[in-house]
């Protein structure tokens, strides 16, 4: 009995030596943490004000809520990583509480581009429906998988296939060409082999995800690395698959994210793209 009265005595001591450590009903570390709030974040966002964001030493997370109203309810969180994402927090119609919807990365997407995201976003709300469903409604296929069929069921008809599939290999999925020697009975035969880099690229992606803008800001890397025309050879084998995707209807999608790019959208100009001098007669018989 006496065993079991100072068994419970240190019970006893250990349970009020937790409670005060925890803060509850005591003046603890955990209360103090508690006292220390962070107030509610409003600014306007640009995309200089978004790269001045940094985590917060108290909270593993934090967002900073637009005060533009392009559109209301865009945000920032920030992480305790430093990672960036555009959020927007709004409600659906007809429905009785506000969802939060993942808009993208700051770090890859601009503010502008987040704001279309946003408004999109919207606009489905307004149709009853929930971003967050709808995005995962849709057949996640990756540019890959598309770049594969395209070329196995389009590119055999074209005149230039091959060059054409060298693009979309090297540029857009990430491969490397391997070269090997064969041989058909006395005849050497060298064979390419495509083989995946450390760099996929758009290969792994879905599809339907990849924007407009992930695809100017790699047609960008293509020309700082290797010039304008290279830029353009790497457009015009994007924007070939993601038609042969729209046309056919795959993963939901209806319009190309690489419609609307252009030559200029790779700095080449009408003037650069002219003739700069005709072939001398003497020039043609020699070719």
């Amino acid at each position: 009995m006496r065993a079991f009265t100072s068994y419970s005595k240190g019970l006893v001591g250990i349970l009020f030596r937790y409670r005060h450590l925890s803060g509850t009903g005591f003046e603890g570390p955990l209360s103090a943490r508690r006292e220390t709030k962070v107030a509610k974040v409003k600014l306007e966002l640009t995309d200089s004000v978004i790269r001045s964001l940094k985590p917060n030493p108290i909270k593993r997370k934090y967002t900073v809520w637009d005060t533009t109203g392009d559109p209301t309810g865009l945000g920032v969180r920030i992480r305790s990583t430093g990672v960036k994402t555009y959020v927007l927090l709004a409600r659906p119609q007809h429905a009785d509480r506000q969802i939060m919807v993942t808009l993208g990365r700051a770090g890859t997407m601009k503010l502008a581009a987040a704001r279309k995201l946003a408004w999109d976003a919207l606009q489905q709300m307004q149709r009853g429906l929930n971003p967050n469903q709808e995005k995962r409604k849709l057949v996640v296929e990756s540019f890959g998988a598309f770049a594969e069929m395209y070329m196995t069921e389009e590119l055999p008809q074209k005149r230039q296939g091959r060059q054409v599939a060298r693009y979309i290999r090297a540029d857009w999925l990430g491969q490397v060409p391997h070269q090997t020697k064969t041989w058909r009975g006395f005849r050497s035969v060298w064979t390419i082999a495509w083989k995946d880099s450390k760099d996929a690229i758009f290969q792994d992606r879905p599809a339907a995800l990849i924007t407009r803008e992930d695809i100017l800001a790699r047609l960008n890397t293509i020309r700082r690395t290797r010039g304008s025309y290279a830029a353009r050879h790497a457009l015009d084998a994007v924007r070939r698959i993601f038609s042969f995707a729209a046309n056919h209807g795959h993963a939901g999608m209806i319009i190309s994210p690489a419609a609307s790019l252009r030559d200029k959208s790779v700095g080449l100009t009408g003037s650069m793209m002219r003739r700069q001098r005709v072939l001398t007669e003497d020039e043609i018989r020699a070719v």
